[in-house]
């Protein structure tokens, strides 16, 4: 449960997103990781079989679509309409002439809202009605206004020895690291702190 800044702080991200491999659909490379932006075109749900089915969902990005494909996830569906602007992310493979992602993570972005191009997204853990975007802000405000107030248990001799950031240093890269060395950085501080 989440009812205090010291709750928020030291609600971790489960996972990141990289953000710096944010691509048009006309630059994609068969097997390479990759995010791509557009709105949604076109879904489809079909019963394959017997407890089985299909989701497809078409993307738009100017001329060009992404097919984006999960099996048995019926329950996506009622997530999707048409219209509404995406953050896709997966393994792109060329099938005929067009691009397809199998089992893409998802995330909605608002009308307004800047594609995160060349960051390092967090990906928490999310609760029936907010999305990532809404607890990504909700974190942000909390780490800007109370990260700075934490008291470290660590004397500094001891951060020093063990080549750790100040609790205060890292709580902020590990909500949104500035790249990747940081993450790692910020993470090792998370499991070191875990471990004691």
């Amino acid at each position: 449960d989440l009812h205090y800044a010291a709750d928020f702080l030291f609600c971790f991200p489960r996972t990141y997103q990289n953000m710096s491999e944010l691509r048009e659909i006309s630059q994609l490379e068969e097997g390479r990781l990759a995010s791509v932006v557009g709105v949604i075109d076109e879904i489809d749900l079909r019963n394959t079989g017997p407890g089985k089915s299909l989701l497809g969902m078409l993307v738009k990005q100017g001329p060009l679509y992404l097919r984006c494909l999960w099996f048995n996830q019926p329950w996506l569906r009622q997530k999707l309409a048409e219209g509404r602007r995406v953050l896709v992310s997966g393994e792109p493979k060329r099938e005929g002439l067009r691009w397809e992602m199998v089992h893409p993570r998802i995330e909605f972005l608002a009308e307004d809202e800047d594609a995160p191009a060349g960051r390092i997204l967090p990906v928490y853990s999310l609760t029936e009605g907010i999305n990532q975007s809404q607890m990504r802000r909700v974190m942000a405000g909390v780490v800007e206004t109370h990260a700075g107030l934490v008291e470290d248990v660590f004397p500094a001799e001891y951060l020093e020895a063990h080549n750790l950031w100040p609790i205060k240093t890292a709580l902020p890269q590990i909500h949104s690291p500035s790249d990747e060395a940081s993450q790692d950085q910020a993470r090792r501080r998370d499991r070191k702190s875990t471990r004691l």
